[in-house]
C-alpha cells in the first residue's frame, strides 16, 4: 500500500483556511453602523463592505508579528509599505468597483477558492463529521422507528426552508442572512475539471431521499401521488422494505469513489456515465433531498487502540462520521458528494456528514438539532404502508473493468487516509463557559487563549491560527478569519511558561490576551478582518492581469496561510461533537462545543507528521484550561 500524503506540494487553491467545520465564534455587534460602510441589498441585509486599505495593512502587520522573527517582520514591514504606496490603492479601487455591481464582492470567489476549486478529497480535508450520544436499539423495529423520526423531521425542516417558515437567525437584534439554509438540502456537489459545480434540483425533481445500506443504493419516495409528505409510519414501512431487499452487501463498492481526489473523481465519473444504467442511477442520487446511510455494527477496535482514549465511544462516533473507518467498514456506505448524509448505525451510533461548500456549521447544526430532538420522542413508530406512496426502488450500477480499477484505487487511498488521520474526542468536565463568564471574560476568547498556551507548550512557538467568524450579518456572508494568535497571547504564554511572574501579573496578561481576541472577533464578524480583504486584492490583481504584488509573494503571506491550528466553536443545545481534519500536514484541527459546565472537544492530526500529536495536544489543552482557571483565581486583587 502506498503511504498517504495528506497534502501535495502544489495546492490548487490560493487559501488554506477553508476550515472544515466553520462553526462560528461568538457574534458581537459593531459599535458603528454597517450602513455607513456598505450598501443594502433588496432583502434589507447590508452588502459585505470593502474595508479601508490602510486599516487592513496595519492589521496585517499586527497579525503576522507574533509569527515572525524581528528580521522577518522588518522585511515584511517594508514590503507592506511598498504595497501601501504602490499597487495597493489601484487594486483597492478596482475591488470597490466590483463591490458596487455585485451583491457580494467575495461570495463567488470564496466558493471557488475555498471549496469548489479545492482538489483534495472532501473526506477529512473539507467535509465535517457531526455526532451525538449513542442510541440503544434492541430490535430492528427500534432502528427503523429512529430512522423514520430523523427522516421525517429533516423533511419538515426542508419544507420550512422552501416555504420560508424558518424564524430569522439573529445576532443580538440584527437579522442575519438566511441564504445558506436554501443550500443545505436537495444539493449535490458534482466533480468537474479544475472547479466543481453544485447541483440544486427543482422542487418537482427532488421528491425522494437516497438510502444506502450494505453499499446498495435505494430511491425512497417521500411525497405520495397527491403531493403529501409521507408520515413516519409510511417512511418506516419503506425503510423496512429496503432492509429486506438489501440483506446481502453490494459487490461493487461504488460509493467509495466519492472519497477520491477531485480530479480522479472527474475521470471516474466520466467512465460511469458511459453506461445508461449508471446515468439513471446518478440522476436519482443527485436529485435526492438528502442521504440516509444505515450502517452495520462497527467492528470492535482492539483494546490497545482505545485504552488510552479519554472518551472511546465519542471518538469512535467521530471517526464514523468523519470518514467511516475505511472501505471495509463504512466508507463505501456513503455518497460524500451528497449535501447532507445522516448516518445511523445498527449499534446505535448516530451523526451526519455534510458537504461544506453549501453552508457553514450553524445552519447545518440547526437542522441536526431538530433531528436529534425528534429522534428522542419516546413513542415508537409502527410501520404502515401508504398505498399512494411509490415503493422504494433499488438503483443499479453497471461497473466496467475500468471502473473496478477506479474503485480499487479509491479503496486503497481511503484506507491510507483513514490510517493516517488521528481523531480523538474528550469531555472536559472541570468547568464550562460559565467559569470565564463569572470573571467577565468571553468564553470563546478564553478557550482560544488556552489553545495558544497548549500549542506553545508543545512546540515553543506561535501557530498561524484560524478561527471561523461568521459574516452572516452581510448578504451571502460566510466567514472571516479570526486571528487568535496575537502579541498579547504570545506575551501571556511566554510569561506563563517561563514561570517568573506573580499570579496577579499573569492574570492581567491573561485578561489582555482574552480582550485582544475578543476585539479582533468583533472586527472580523463586522467585515473588518484582514484575510478576506487581502484575498480579494490578490484575486482582483489576477483578474486585471497585473504583476502579482510582492506582498503576496512574500514568504510571510504564505506562512500566515499555513494554518497549523485550525479551530472552530460549535455551540449546540445538545450533546454534540463536530470534527474535521487538519488543513496542513503538520497541523491540528480543534473543534469544541462550549456548554455551561463542560467543553466537548475533538482534536485531529495526521499520524504521518512526526512533530504533532493528538494525545499530546489533548493533554496540553486540559492542563492549560485548569492552569488558566487557577491563574484567574489566585490573581484576583486581595480584598481589604
Amino acid at each position: 500500500m502506498t503511504s498517504h500524503k495528506p497534502f501535495p506540494k502544489q495546492q490548487s487553491t490560493p487559501i488554506l483556511s477553508h476550515v472544515p467545520a466553520s462553526a462560528m465564534a461568538l457574534p458581537f455587534l459593531s459599535t458603528r453602523s454597517a450602513s455607513t460602510t456598505a450598501l443594502f441589498t433588496s432583502s434589507g441585509i447590508p452588502r459585505l463592505p470593502v474595508p479601508p486599505l490602510e486599516e487592513t495593512l496595519d492589521k496585517y502587520l499586527q497579525v503576522v508579528r507574533p509569527l515572525l522573527s524581528p528580521d522577518q517582520f522588518s522585511k515584511t514591514q517594508k514590503i507592506v509599505e511598498g504595497f501601501r504606496t504602490g499597487a495597493g490603492p489601484d487594486l483597492q479601487k478596482a475591488l470597490q468597483e466590483r463591490a458596487k455591481v455585485r451583491d457580494s464582492w467575495l461570495h463567488q470567489w470564496w466558493l471557488e477558492c475555498a471549496y469548489l476549486g479545492f482538489r483534495l478529497p472532501v473526506v477529512v480535508h473539507s467535509s465535517p463529521g457531526v455526532s451525538t450520544f449513542k442510541q440503544e436499539f434492541s430490535t430492528q423495529n427500534q432502528l427503523v422507528s429512529f430512522c423514520s423520526k430523523v427522516v421525517r423531521s429533516a423533511l419538515e425542516f426542508h419544507l420550512d426552508v422552501l416555504e420560508d417558515r424558518l424564524p430569522p437567525d439573529l445576532m443580538g437584534s440584527v437579522a442575519l442572512d438566511m441564504s445558506q439554509y436554501s443550500n443545505i438540502l436537495a444539493s449535490t456537489r458534482i466533480p468537474e475539471k479544475d472547479i466543481d459545480s453544485q447541483r440544486r434540483p427543482s422542487r418537482e425533481q427532488s421528491r425522494h431521499i437516497l438510502v444506502i445500506h450494505q453499499g446498495r443504493f435505494f430511491k425512497l419516495p417521500v411525497f405520495n401521488r397527491e403531493g403529501v409528505l409521507a408520515t413516519r409510519e409510511a417512511i418506516s414501512s419503506q425503510i423496512e422494505a429496503i432492509l429486506r431487499q438489501s440483506d446481502t452487501p453490494c459487490k461493487d463498492k461504488v460509493g467509495i469513489l466519492t472519497s477520491l481526489h477531485r480530479d480522479k473523481l472527474v475521470t471516474a465519473r466520466q467512465e460511469l456515465i458511459n453506461t445508461p444504467t449508471n446515468v439513471t442511477t446518478l440522476e436519482q442520487i443527485e436529485t435526492a433531498i438528502f442521504t440516509l446511510c444505515i450502517d452495520n455494527p462497527t467492528p470492535l477496535v482492539s483494546t490497545s487502540e482505545i485504552s488510552h482514549l479519554s472518551d472511546p465511544t465519542e471518538t469512535t462516533a467521530s471517526r464514523i462520521t468523519l470518514h467511516g473507518y475505511g472501505s471495509s467498514v463504512h466508507s463505501a456506505n456513503r455518497w460524500f458528494d451528497s449535501g447532507v448524509q445522516f448516518l445511523v448505525g445498527k449499534d446505535g451510533y448516530f451523526g451526519m456528514n455534510y458537504e461544506h461548500s453549501n453552508a457553514d456549521a450553524p445552519p447545518v447544526i440547526k437542522l441536526f438539532d431538530k433531528t436529534i430532538a425528534a429522534s428522542q420522542e419516546p413513542s415508537d413508530v409502527c410501520a404502515c404502508k401508504d398505498p399512494l406512496l411509490a415503493d422504494p426502488e433499488e438503483l443499479l450500477w453497471e461497473i466496467s473493468a475500468v471502473s473496478q480499477q477506479h474503485i480499487a484505487v479509491a479503496r486503497e487511498e481511503m484506507d491510507s487516509l483513514v490510517a493516517d488521520t488521528d481523531v480523538q474526542c474528550f469531555l472536559f468536565k472541570e468547568f464550562g463557559k460559565d467559569l470565564p463568564k463569572s470573571y467577565r471574560l468571553s468564553p470563546d476568547s478564553f478557550f482560544q487563549v488556552a489553545l495558544q498556551l497548549a500549542y506553545y507548550k508543545m512546540h515553543t512557538k506561535t501557530p498561524a491560527t484560524y478561527e471561523s467568524g461568521s459574516t452572516r450579518k452581510f448578504y451571502q456572508g460566510r466567514t472571516e478569519t479570526i486571528r487568535s494568535a496575537t502579541m498579547a497571547s504570545l506575551e501571556f504564554v511566554q510569561a506563563f511558561t517561563q514561570n517568573v511572574m506573580s499570579n496577579e501579573k499573569l492574570a492581567h496578561l491573561l485578561r489582555q490576551a482574552v480582550e485582544a481576541h475578543r476585539s479582533y472577533t468583533i472586527e472580523a464578524v463586522n467585515g473588518q478582518g484582514v484575510d478576506r480583504h487581502l484575498l480579494g486584492l490578490k484575486l482582483i490583481s489576477k483578474e486585471k492581469g497585473v504583476l502579482l504584488p510582492e506582498i503576496f509573494s512574500d514568504p510571510t503571506y504564505s506562512h500566515s496561510l499555513h494554518i497549523t491550528l485550525s479551530t472552530s466553536q460549535v455551540p449546540s443545545q445538545h450533546q454534540l461533537t463536530l470534527c474535521f481534519g487538519p488543513v496542513v500536514p503538520d497541523g491540528y484541527g480543534v473543534c469544541y462545543n462550549p456548554r455551561e459546565n463542560e467543553f466537548r472537544i475533538c482534536v485531529s492530526t495526521f499520524r504521518s507528521c512526526p512533530t504533532t500529536s493528538t494525545a499530546g495536544m489533548i493533554k496540553c489543552i486540559e492542563e492549560s484550561l485548569m492552569q488558566m482557571q487557577h491563574t484567574l483565581y489566585l490573581g484576583q486583587p486581595a480584598k481589604l
